[in-house]
């Protein structure tokens, strides 16, 4: 049996075809959904043993299962949602900036009242407490370093010509089952207005997969590229995957 380092879910085709590039001797586990590869340290000779998988929206390979299923058999030290999500301008994340939440705010669970919407699901820590302070040395010692591997041009074609990294305290990431593509969405504007510029953004899997680490106590970590601000621009014509 494989035991892992790292488990690492992705959601959609691009994002498992961009993390493989990053792989060496990839290899699929017969008859499961997962695959594994290796990466190099960054120093030394070591080696890291990475599973993967991709969930998707059909029921048929849900974040939570593919959490449950990876913990249970290859028993990695950690959990790695990466991928693409929408980030809120009003927090000052741009197009192409990657989001490291430090909390994921599960806003499905609620209560409808008349005229009003009670949302009940309490944020969810970030486990991973030493990569992501790992990331934040990184990003203060090193920002210019890691992003030199990076071909795709800005998406905002905006002044800056890097991407910022949003990690401060306390951050937060929502996550729910709907795509929102709409600035006036209820969901968009309960998060902005509960958590002001502590709110970076939304997505879809981070509370499913937050949920099942803590269920199974593996520590994880969300790292997610902004695509789109959750507005009618998500749609708009001239978009890329990042």
């Amino acid at each position: 049996m494989i035991q892992a380092d790292f488990f690492i879910l992705s959601a959609l085709d691009v994002e498992t075809q961009a993390l493989k590039r990053h792989l060496e001797d990839v290899n699929w586990i017969q008859g499961t959904p997962y695959a594994y590869g290796k990466v190099p340290a960054r120093e030394g000779p070591q080696q890291y043993t990475v599973i993967f998988a991709q969930c998707d929206d059909t029921g048929v390979n849900p974040p939570g299962a593919l959490v449950r299923k990876a913990v249970e058999d290859y028993h990695p030290h950690y959990v790695l949602l990466v991928g693409i999500a929408a980030g809120f301008p009003e927090s000052g994340v741009q197009l192409g900036d990657v989001i490291l939440p430090e909390w994921v705010s599960p806003y499905a669970k609620a209560k409808l009242t008349p005229g009003k919407i009670e949302h009940r699901g309490r944020p969810l820590p970030v486990t991973a407490s030493t990569l992501l302070s790992l990331a934040r040395r990184i990003i203060e010692h090193e920002q210019y370093v890691w992003y030199r591997g990076m071909y795709e041009s800005r998406p905002d074609n905006s002044a800056r010509d890097y991407p910022m990294v949003h990690a401060k305290s306390n951050c937060v990431l929502g996550s729910g089952p709907r795509v929102v593509a709409d600035a006036l969405s209820e969901e968009r504007k309960w998060l902005i207005d509960t958590y002001k510029e502590l709110a970076i953004g939304l997505e879809v899997e981070a509370a499913d997969t937050a949920l099942e680490c803590r269920e199974c106590e593996t520590n994880f970590l969300v790292i997610k590229a902004a695509q789109d601000d959750a507005t009618e621009k998500k749609d708009a014509t001239g978009s890329k995957d990042l």
